[in-house]
């Protein structure tokens, strides 16, 4: 069917309509002040932290039986969710701190194709994001409680001594965001 009008005849059946998807609203995520018109914007933010590794080998042992030796190992990754390192075996060394800020999704409620008002679940589940590279407006934007400990990195923002070397509990925080595009429902 054409997206230009809504026709009451299709009430209830299924159609296929494509062209440019469209919103006016101006969304903001609120802990950091980014805003950007979009079809969605989302916060992701990563934390430097430790992560155990187990392995596991099982050897027959002569005369009968096996013998199960269990090895951890312990390396440092950036996460989008916080890992919880009192569960690890090695707690002593590798403690991971609690994760201040976690990312987030905020998507736009008013969303058209032509004629037609997209449903929340339909706006979920449009693909497709790029990178916002903050603006110096966008930047001045952050609040001033923030802005004492987080720095400004590329595209985004860093909370650490050194991006070149991170140490554990540093954050890295970038914003992406789903412009009106093409699709076809």
């Amino acid at each position: 069917v054409s997206s230009e009008s809504v026709d009451a005849a299709n009430d209830g059946k299924a159609v296929h309509l494509s062209g440019m998807l469209a919103t006016d609203e101006l969304l903001t995520e609120p802990r950091f002040k980014v805003s950007a018109n979009a079809i969605r914007l989302s916060s992701k933010v990563e934390m430097y932290q430790w992560r155990e590794n187990k392995s596991t080998n099982t050897e027959k042992k002569l005369g009968g039986g096996e013998k199960t030796t269990t090895t951890y190992t312990y390396e440092k990754q950036w996460s989008p969710q916080p890992i919880d390192s009192s569960k690890f075996n090695q707690r002593s060394g590798h403690e991971n701190p609690p994760m201040p800020y976690e990312g987030q999704t905020i998507y736009a409620r008013d969303v058209t194709l032509g004629a037609f008002k997209l449903s929340e679940g339909l706006v979920r589940q449009v693909r497709g994001s790029e990178t916002v590279n903050l603006n110096a407006e966008q930047r001045a934007a952050l609040p001033a409680s923030l802005r004492a400990s987080l720095k400004d990195d590329g595209p985004g923002y860093y909370r650490g001594a050194d991006p070149a070397s991170p140490q554990v509990g540093d954050l890295r925080i970038r914003f992406d965001i789903t412009t009106p595009a093409i699709v076809s429902l």
